[in-house]
């Protein structure tokens, strides 16, 4: 009892110490509340101002690298046309070097520099005519000698305008009577010192015409009977093909100058040099705003990680300072009810005294018993005494000769194991000498059998001897017979010498005249060789895709020498193609469209003697004769193919991909009545479910799903309509709580009866339910959903009475637990104990009728 008071004592002195303590932290945790909310403020005002100077600054370098990227293309630009500048100035300065010395005297310089045009048409012309950069010579011959110059100096390559083949077009160069709207032709616009280089601005420049802007030069180019060729002011240009060309913010320009001769390196240079210096300041003023965003951003997350720290602070501070309010409150109560309690066990001496005593007396009786056990156990150890004695009288003289046999035994075994091995080793040398033993038989037999075949060859060989002997003797006879016809011949021989000499000239001539002939041969033969190298390297081209050409080239009314010989080729190339067609030719055509056969034809002797060669050099000639006339001009043909096999890859690529496009489709419906069919069957049987689990739940009610929209369900959705038991059909939206929720399980009930679901997790499903439908709904859960798991938070008997497993959640010292139970185990359990309970108090009511 005193040490019961001393607990109780205690206890109330440390749930004292506890309300301190809880006062203590409570108040400290005020107190940071409050710092806390006094922060946050400046916080989020110094983060606020920060992300608005953020913002500035990026916008800031959004500006400024726009401006780097535009001093950069201008200063690139500018480097550029100046190094090109200086590379074609030093080739021109070299080729006129050699015109000033006499070398090559039929130089007149760059087009560029032969003429001179306004400045406000300098972008117009420097980007619609690239043959500025061209050199101006007299003749073919000049710019044969200045290609080999530039080749033998290796001073790079350029371009040559021959003026006097320029000279056709001088009919042209007159002005032209009117244009489109009275555009200028930018021809007429020229200035040249020296009017003999005119006919080369008019090759470069022909009768393109000069606008304002791009819809001007749209509506001149394209917008008469005739087009023409239009550039603007900007450089874009608008073709007579109706292509235009534009864009961009680079700009081409001095190609041409003011002034007749003007050389603009200076200046470049000095533009370069001033463009480069402002490329600079903007980037080192772009590297400076980066380092201030980047130390800006450095802040910023720093600034929002403190005020994200305080809000969290502010919010955890505020969760803990109610929990310990309550605390505290508690505290306070369960002190004033432990100070009751510690008052309510106080206890006098006189009780003390009466307890001692009784603790006493039963000191008594344990010593008492004590004794008694020690006695029990003198007594146990003198009887195992005795039994030991008997055991060692009885068995000990036995049990050591067993340990005698046993050790003569192990003895014998590790023996027979030792000679059972010596045995084995004695067995595999034996067989290993066997062996042997056979293999030196063999080998005996082997040289007996040598030693015969030995002998036999001796006597072989001494016949083979004596017939050679034989032999000899017969070629001595023979010999000798030979010598006397030798002398014989020899005598004869001196008859034949005269004859021999005569024979000699007559042999050294014919040798001279095959050498002769040998050589002419040579000659003819070089000759051959030269003439058949000549016709490999000659062959026939085919236009590609002929038949797909233009009509307008396959065919020409006019009738005239060009035209004839026109129809012919196009008549051979068609038989060649018809050929290449049919498999007698196999040969590849070209990148450029033109299919070379090297296959020329061949004559016979009797067809070359009746060529006529006077008809076929003058043909000849006519035929080189047109061909300096006309330039070909293979870069229409060449685009022509490229844009033939681009059309067939991308009506090829058309057709897969309506193929492809249709299968998708096809595929497309087949899912989009896969999902009706799928969609309609699960809707009707989910609907005919729950209308039966509504009716089972609510004991003669109706509900019904319903499409919004037939036609499309996909589209509305679907109304959900309930009749409860004696009232009118109704929405769902329109029910009390307890009719909502009678409904919703009728359909979660009836979803799975259509497609199970292995787990339902239900939170006070039967809140708003009357006892019956509590008993209903459980009762079903039990019952008709064996193949799924239900986990029902409830608070209804009735319902948690049915289930397979509770689990119990509840609070004891400020700390929620949990029980599990298992309600079947508990009923066997109790199941006995009950009627036993219920037997007992049958024959206590029988005895107390009786």
């Amino acid at each position: 009892m005193r040490r019961e008071e001393e607990m109780g004592k205690k206890k109330l002195s440390e749930m004292q110490a506890s309300l301190n303590d809880v006062k203590a932290l409570l108040e400290s945790k005020m107190n940071d509340l409050n710092n806390v909310r006094q922060a946050i403020p400046n916080v989020d005002k110094e983060l606020h101002n920060a992300k608005v100077e953020m913002a500035n600054k990026r916008r800031e370098e959004a500006e400024c690298t726009e401006n780097v990227r535009q001093c950069m293309a201008k200063f690139e630009q500018k480097r550029q046309t100046v190094e090109a500048f200086r590379s074609q100035n030093n080739l021109l300065r070299c080729l006129m070097a050699e015109k000033s010395s006499g070398n090559i005297p039929g130089i007149y310089g760059r087009l560029g520099d032969l003429g001179a045009i306004d400045e406000k048409y300098d972008v117009a012309i420097s980007t619609t005519c690239p043959p500025l950069d061209y050199i101006v010579v007299d003749n073919v011959d000049t710019a044969q000698m200045c290609v080999e110059f530039l080749r033998r100096e290796n001073l790079g390559i350029a371009s040559f305008l021959v003026l006097d083949k320029q000279e056709r077009l001088r009919p042209y160069m007159a002005k032209l009577a009117s244009t489109p709207e009275n555009a200028p032709r930018l021809f007429d616009l020229i200035r040249v010192a020296d009017p003999a280089v005119l006919p080369a601005f008019y090759f470069a420049l022909r009768d393109t015409l000069i606008a304002d802007d791009i819809t001007t030069a749209t509506r001149i180019g394209m917008g008469g009977s005739k087009r023409y060729r239009v550039v603007t002011l900007k450089g874009e240009v608008v073709e007579t093909s109706g292509s235009m060309t534009g864009g961009g913010r680079s700009e081409r320009r001095g190609r041409i100058g003011q002034k007749v001769k003007v050389d603009t390196s200076k200046q470049s240079s000095e533009e370069v040099s001033e463009l480069k210096k402002q490329l600079t300041e903007e980037q080192n003023r772009l590297n400076n705003l980066r380092n201030a965003i980047h130390q800006l951003d450095s802040r910023i997350m720093s600034l929002q990680t403190d005020c994200d720290r305080l809000k969290k602070n502010e919010q955890n501070l505020s969760n803990d300072i109610e929990p310990l309010e309550r605390k505290a409150v508690d505290l306070e109560r369960r002190l004033k009810e432990q100070t009751a309690k510690v008052e309510s066990i106080i206890v006098d001496d006189k009780d003390i005294q009466r307890k001692k005593a009784e603790v006493a007396e039963l000191t008594k009786a344990r010593d008492k018993a004590l004794e008694e056990a020690d006695e029990a156990r003198e007594k146990v150890a003198e009887i195992n005494t005795k039994i030991q004695e008997v055991y060692d009288r009885v068995v000990g003289p036995y049990q050591k000769e067993l340990d005698e046999v046993r050790a003569k035994k192990e003895n014998a075994s590790k023996g027979a194991t030792k000679e059972q091995s010596v045995l084995n080793n004695a067995q595999r040398n034996m067989n290993k000498a066997l062996n042997r033993k056979n293999d030196l038989e063999t080998d005996q037999r082997e040289t007996d059998e040598a030693i015969k075949k030995l002998e036999l060859t001796e006597d072989t060989q001494e016949a083979d001897i004596n017939r050679l002997n034989k032999e000899k003797i017969q070629n001595e006879k023979v010999m000798k017979e030979a010598e006397v016809k030798v002398k014989e011949a020899f005598n004869k021989n001196s008859e034949l010498d005269a004859e021999e000499v005569e024979l000699k000239k007559r042999c050294a001539n014919l040798t001279r005249s095959l050498l002769e002939q040998l050589k002419s041969l040579e000659h003819k033969q070089g000759k051959l060789n030269m003439i058949e190298s000549k016709i490999k390297t000659l062959y026939l081209s085919y236009v590609k895709c002929l038949d797909r050409l233009p009509e307008s080239l396959q065919s020409n009314e006019e009738e005239n020498d060009d035209n004839c010989t026109l129809q012919e080729a196009l008549r051979v190339e068609h038989e060649f193609f018809k050929k290449l067609k049919n498999g007698e030719i196999t040969v590849e055509a070209d990148k450029d469209g033109i299919v070379r056969y090297k296959n020329v034809p061949e004559y016979s002797e009797e067809e070359i003697k009746n060529f006529n060669v006077q008809d076929i050099k003058f043909a000849l000639a006519n035929l080189e004769k047109r061909k300096v006339d006309k330039v070909l001009n293979t870069n229409g043909l060449v685009e022509y193919v490229t844009k033939l096999e681009r059309y067939d890859r991308e009506l090829e690529a058309l057709s897969d991909i309506s193929t492809k496009r249709d299968k998708h489709r096809q595929f497309y419906e087949q899912l989009k009545k896969q999902r009706m069919n799928e969609f309609m069957d699960g809707f009707t049987r989910i609907g005919l479910a729950l209308k039966e689990m509504y009716q089972m739940i609510t004991l003669g009610g109706d509900a019904s799903l319903d499409l919004v929209d037939s036609l499309d369900p996909f589209s509305e959705g679907v109304s959900f309509g309930v009749r409860p038991p004696k009232k009118s059909w109704k929405q769902i939206t329109n029910l009390s709580g307890g009719e909502k929720t009678l409904s919703s399980l009728a359909l979660v009930f009836a979803l799975h009866h259509y497609r199970p679901t292995p787990l339902y997790v239900m939170d006070e499903i039967d809140a708003a339910l009357d006892f019956r439908n509590v008993s209903i709904i459980g009762h079903y859960i039990k019952d008709r959903t064996k193949n799924a798991q239900f986990v029902v938070i409830s608070l209804r008997n009735n319902m948690f009475e049915l289930a397979d497993r509770l689990i119990g959640i509840y609070k004891t010292f400020d700390c929620t637990k949990s029980v599990a139970i298992d309600p079947g185990n508990i009923r066997n359990i109790m199941k006995p104990r009950v009627f036993a309970f219920i037997r007992i108090l049958n024959e206590r009511k029988f005895l107390l009728n009786f």
